[in-house]
Order: structure tokens, then sequence, then C-alpha cells
């Protein structure tokens, strides 16, 4: 009996123990940050049958199909037809339907609607330590370019520098000692680096920008970095030249500079 009431207390405890671990994990779980999403919702909400939103310059159309059993949604390209808690995308835009509801004050169903934007958003971020050299010195440009929307394609990164600079290392770009490329896809939420080195070999006093052009889902886009100085100085040479070469301890010596 004493034994089957120690297994009984035993069994509780661990019990207790396995909601205790439970109520822990659960509290974790919602103390933790949600996923950042990168894609911008550029409409939410309700129109009726036979209205029209227009998201990332595209129009839609929505329709209520028979018997209010999905939408139909014309747009530029084609046609939709999404059930409820669906979605459906152009190369700029998802659009998803949530609900059909019935309004009471019209009796007439409303669309509930949601349109993400697809479109990629680039930035580039393009730095120097300094920019004031003497000829001959070499500094190592740092670059790397941000998405915070959808897909990028056909992304092409490219910096060129006149004669007087050289490219002389690079680090996950291609090129030549006249300047440097990148080309790729840059995902959603992704950030591309690489760096490159350049020598000065000439007098410079000028400001130089990258260029980045990418596919947004509708058209080709261009973008600059931020400009970038550099200015640069000839090498002071001192050349020192005794009067004799040869002298006494005490005898005095004319020195040309």
């Amino acid at each position: 009996m004493q034994k089957q009431q120690w297994l009984i207390k035993l069994d509780k405890t661990k019990a207790k123990n396995r909601i205790a671990q439970a109520i822990i994990i659960v509290a974790l779980f919602l103390t933790l940050p949600a996923a950042a999403n990168a894609l911008e919702t550029v409409f939410d909400g309700k129109i009726y049958s036979g209205q029209s939103i227009l998201a990332e310059d595209t129009a839609f159309k929505l329709y209520l199909g028979n018997n209010n059993a999905g939408v139909l949604a014309e747009h530029g390209k084609g046609v939709f037809f999404l059930t409820n808690n669906s979605c459906q995308q152009t190369n700029a835009v998802r659009l998803c339907l949530d609900n059909i509801e019935l309004e009471t004050s019209t009796r007439l169903y409303k669309i509930g609607v949601r349109a993400i934007s697809l479109k990629p958003k680039l930035s580039i971020t393009r730095t120097m330590p300094r920019n004031e050299f003497l000829m001959g010195e070499s500094v190592v440009v740092s670059a790397s370019i941000q998405n915070t929307g959808g897909l990028a394609s056909s992304v092409t990164y490219t910096d060129i520098f006149p004669e007087g600079i050289e490219v002389i290392e690079k680090e996950g770009v291609s090129g030549t000692s006249r300047g440097v490329k990148w080309a790729g896809n840059i995902k959603e939420s992704e950030t591309v680096s690489f760096t490159y080195k350049i020598k000065i070999n000439a007098i410079i006093d000028r400001t130089f920008a990258a260029k980045l052009t990418y596919y947004d889902g509708t058209r080709t886009q261009a973008l600059f970095s931020s400009t970038l100085a550099i200015k640069s100085e000839h090498l002071l040479q001192q050349i020192v030249t005794l009067g004799a070469k040869e002298m006494l301890t005490g005898e005095i010596n004319n020195i040309t500079i």
C-alpha cells in the first residue's frame, strides 16, 4: 500500500514537472520576436463586387463568383480565381482573398482582400576608411546591397574607375584593373557584400559613384550609390647631397636637400 502511494505521488510529481516545462516552453515561444516580413502590404480592406483596387500600378477588378464561392480578379495581364484564404500573384503583386461577408446594412456582400507588393527594394552601402592619399597608396572599398522587398532579379553592380586608379584585389566580385562587377539575384531580406582594393597611381581630386541595375518584376530599374571622394598628392621625396664625400672630425661640410 505504501509502495502504491509512493508511486502515485511520483506520478503526480512527474505530471507537475511536465506541466511546468510545457508552461515554460509556451512562455518562451510567446516572447520570441515575430519573424520580420519584408514584404509590404499596399492594400488591406473590403470592397464590393465590381470595384477595383490599385496596387503597384496594376488595377485589379474583383467580382463575386457563383454562390459566393470565390472571387474573380481581372488585371491587365489576365484573370485570377481566388477561393477563401488563398492567394495568387503577378510578378509584382500577391493578391489574397481573406473572406466574403454579408454587410447587414446594405444586404450586399463585401470582399476582404489584401494586396502585397512583391517588388524589390534595394539600397547600396559603399564605404572607404579614408579619402586622402599619397600617390602609390591603396585602400579597400567595402560595398553591400540590401534587399528589403521581394525578389530582385538580373541585379548588376558596377564600379568603374578612371585612369590613375587601379583595382588590385577583389573578393566576391569580378572585373578588371579598371573596375568591378557583381551580377546575380537577391532574395527577399537578403544582403550581398563584397570588397575590392584600389591603388591610386596619379593625382586625383574627384568623386565616384557605383551603379546598380535590376528587374523589379515589371521593368528594369537603376540606382546609384552615394559618392566617395578621392584626393591624392605627390609623394614628397627628399634627396640629401653632401658637399664632400670624405671629411675629418671637426671639419665643416655642406648639405644640399
